[in-house]
C-alpha cells in the first residue's frame, strides 16, 4: 500500500478574481466620478426654467390682496351646504 503524503492543490478560479475585480473597479470608477471630479458638467446642464424659478421664489405672497380682490369677493358656492344637527349624528346602536 502506497500512503500519499502530499496535500491537493487547490484551483484557482481566475474568473471569478477577474470579475471581482471588474466590479470593484466599476465601483471604484463611480465613488471617484460622483464625489471627488469637479461638477463642471452640472453648470453646463441647468436649464432656462432655473432662472425663472430664481424669480419666483422672490415673489411676495400677500394673502389679503386676493381676498380683498373683487374677482375672489364673487365668488360663490355652488353645492348646498348639508350640515347635519346633533341629533342625527351617530346611532344609538351602532352595531344595527
Amino acid at each position: 500500500m502506497a500512503i500519499v503524503l502530499e496535500k491537493e492543490k487547490k484551483n484557482i478560479d481566475w474568473g471569478f478574481i477577474l470579475g471581482l475585480m471588474a466590479v470593484v473597479g466599476i465601483i471604484g470608477s463611480a465613488i471617484i466620478y460622483l464625489f471627488f471630479v469637479n461638477p463642471e458638467a452640472v453648470q453646463q446642464l441647468t436649464t432656462p426654467e432655473q432662472k425663472t424659478l430664481s424669480e419666483f421664489s422672490r415673489v411676495k405672497f400677500q394673502p389679503e390682496a386676493i381676498l380683498n380682490s373683487p374677482a375672489f369677493q364673487s365668488l360663490r358656492t355652488q353645492a348646498p351646504m348639508n350640515v347635519p344637527s346633533e341629533l342625527e349624528i351617530g346611532k344609538a346602536n351602532p352595531f344595527r
